[in-house]
């Protein structure tokens, strides 16, 4: 679980060479577990694989969270027509596989990922891919204020998710109680 996610991503970190403070909080892997042979491909979703095969457990279902496969991806990203220089946002970016894809376009990207597991996950994804991991900020998108202009918003939201901290209600519009996460993104 936990555990194994944080090992094998403090070690990643070390080895993209990220600061510090974008590394999780944890236990570093044992010498034994003999990570450095493992390949880091820049043309393969490795964290995104990862996120859906081997700590899916970890992941999903606790906030609405699933992996969006990569043909979707690309396909969401070809209809939005995102295009070089423009500033594309995630708001529930996950492992960033949407800010990946924009990238790839030529767009300047920003995400924002409530879990602070999964923004790890993503500033690793981007780092391996030469992005600048500080494009994820580790935020609640409903609670933030996120930066006023962007060209495209990319994102596979959590969905059915509840909503009930009455700040974030108040300031989307909606009464004390809660409400549907889809319902808020609508909005």
């Amino acid at each position: 679980g936990r555990r194994a996610f944080v090992a094998l991503a403090r070690h990643l970190a070390r080895r993209l060479e990220l600061p510090q403070d974008l590394w999780p909080e944890g236990p570093d892997a044992p010498g034994s577990a003999d990570l450095d042979s493992l390949a880091l491909p820049p043309d393969v979703d490795l964290f995104g694989l990862a996120y859906e095969r081997f700590f899916s457990d970890l992941f999903k279902g606790k906030r609405g969270q699933y992996f969006t496969p990569r043909p979707l991806v690309e396909l969401v990203a070809d209809l939005a027509g995102v295009r070089p220089g423009e500033r594309v946002l995630d708001p529930t970016c996950g492992s960033g596989g949407f800010l990946l894809a924009a990238h790839a376009r030529g767009a300047d990207v920003r995400g924002i990922e409530v879990d602070p597991d999964l923004a790890v996950l993503a500033r690793l994804n981007l780092a391996l891919c030469g992005i600048d991991p500080r494009c994820v900020a580790t935020e609640d998108f409903f609670a933030g204020d996120p930066e006023p202009h962007f060209d495209a918003i990319l994102a596979n939201p959590p969905l059915s998710v509840k909503v009930s901290d009455p700040e974030i209600l108040a300031r989307h519009g909606f009464q004390n109680g809660s409400v549907a996460s889809d319902v808020v993104f609508l909005r």
